[in-house]
C-alpha cells in the first residue's frame, strides 16, 4: 500500500511538471530576446596607406561596394550599403597629391567613404581597382594621381585690313650697299591696336553670388588651373594689365568666395587666385565679348557628390561555400509503455 501511493505521487508530480513547462519557455523567450540587442555591421576598421595609394577596410557583415569619380574637386567616392558608421563623421589629411579622407553617414543605411585629390590633380577611373578578399575585408588601389590638363589658349588672330583682307608678312628688302644700319630696334611711340593689352578694368560679385564677372577693355585670353602653394583657383591672363583703380569684390561671412587676390604678375600677365567658400565649386570660365564670367555653384554638402565623372565598376563579394549536411530522418515513433 505504501509502495503504491509513492509511485502515484511520483507520476503526479512529473504531469504537474510537464504541463508548466511550455508555459515556462514561452515567458522565458522574450526576456531573452530583450536582453541582447540587435547588432547593426558596421566599419571594423580602416587604413589609408599613402605609399601605395591603396585604401583597406573591414566591416562586421557583408557588404557589396559601389564606387564613383567625382569633379571639382577630383574625389573618388565609395558607398557601403548595410553600413552604419555608428559615430560622426571623420577626416583624416594624407597630404601630397591625396588631400584627405573623409567617412561619414550619406544616409540612414550606407556609409560613405570618400579620397579627395589635391587641386589640380586627377586619377583614371579605369585602373581603380577593387579586390575583395572576403565579403568583409576589402582594399581599394589607386592610380598613381596624375596633373589635370590646362585649358588651351586660343591662338592670336593675324592682323586684318579695313577690307577684312588678311596682311601676309613679305621679306624686307635689303638697304643699299654702304648705308648703316642702326642696330637698335624702332621704338614705336603707340602699340598697334591689336597687340595692345587688355586692361582689367571691373571684378564684381553677381546673380545672388553665382557668378564672378571680370569686366576688361577688350577680349581675353586667359587659363586655368589649381594654384598647388595655395590650393586657390587660378586664372592666368595673357597681355593684359590691372587698371590703376581697379578693386576686387568684398566679400562677408556668407560670401561664396572666401578671398580673391589681383597681382600683376609681369609686364603683361594678370592672375587672379580666388579661394571658394567651403561646399562651392567654380565651373569653368564662360567668355562674353569682353567680360569673363565664372559661375559659382554650390553642392550639397562635403560628402555629397554632384554629376560623377564615371561609375567604377566593383567585382562581386566572394561568397564562401560551406558543405550541406544530409538531411536527417525522422525515427518511426515509439508508443511507451503505461505503467500499471
Amino acid at each position: 500500500m505504501k509502495l503504491s501511493w509513492l509511485l502515484s505521487s511520483f507520476l503526479r508530480t512529473q504531469r504537474e511538471t510537464v504541463k508548466h513547462l511550455p508555459y515556462s519557455l514561452l515567458v522565458a523567450a522574450p526576456l531573452l530576446l530583450l536582453s541582447s540587442p540587435a547588432h547593426a555591421a558596421g566599419i571594423q576598421s580602416w587604413r589609408f596607406d599613402a605609399a601605395q595609394n591603396r585604401l583597406e577596410f573591414t566591416t562586421d557583415g557583408d557588404v557589396q561596394p559601389k564606387a564613383q569619380l567625382i569633379a571639382d574637386p577630383t574625389r573618388l567616392v565609395i558607398d557601403l550599403p548595410g553600413i552604419v558608421l555608428g559615430r560622426p563623421a571623420f577626416t583624416e589629411s594624407v597630404g601630397g597629391t591625396i588631400r584627405s579622407v573623409r567617412i561619414g553617414q550619406f544616409d540612414r543605411g550606407t556609409t560613405r567613404v570618400v579620397i579627395e585629390l589635391a587641386p589640380g590633380y586627377t586619377i583614371d577611373p579605369d585602373r581603380v581597382t577593387f579586390r575583395g578578399i572576403t565579403a568583409r575585408q576589402w582594399t581599394v588601389q589607386l592610380p598613381t594621381p596624375m596633373p589635370m590638363p590646362i585649358a588651351a589658349t586660343p591662338p592670336s588672330t593675324p592682323p586684318s585690313t579695313p577690307d577684312n583682307s588678311t596682311v601676309v608678312p613679305t621679306t624686307p628688302t635689303p638697304p643699299p650697299v654702304g648705308t648703316t644700319i642702326d642696330p637698335r630696334p624702332p621704338v614705336p611711340s603707340t602699340l598697334p591696336p591689336l597687340f595692345k593689352p587688355a586692361t582689367i578694368e571691373a571684378i564684381e560679385l553677381t546673380g545672388g553670388g553665382t557668378q564672378l564677372l571680370i569686366r576688361a577693355s577688350q577680349t581675353l585670353r586667359y587659363s586655368t588651373g589649381w594654384d598647388r602653394a595655395t590650393g586657390a583657383y587660378r586664372l592666368s591672363i595673357s597681355s593684359a594689365k590691372l587698371a590703376s583703380n581697379v578693386k576686387g569684390p568684398q566679400f562677408n561671412s556668407s560670401s561664396p568666395i572666401r578671398s580673391l587676390r589681383l597681382r600683376q604678375e609681369d609686364a603683361n600677365t594678370v592672375v587672379i587666385l580666388i579661394q571658394p567658400a567651403a561646399g562651392i565649386r567654380i565651373a569653368e570660365p564662360n567668355l562674353l565679348g569682353q567680360t569673363l564670367a565664372l559661375q559659382l555653384q554650390s553642392s550639397r554638402s562635403a560628402v555629397a557628390p554632384t554629376a560623377p565623372i564615371a561609375t567604377i565598376p566593383v567585382p562581386a563579394a566572394p561568397r564562401p561555400t560551406y558543405p550541406v549536411p544530409p538531411r536527417p530522418t525522422a525515427p518511426s515513433p515509439i508508443n511507451p509503455r503505461v505503467p500499471n
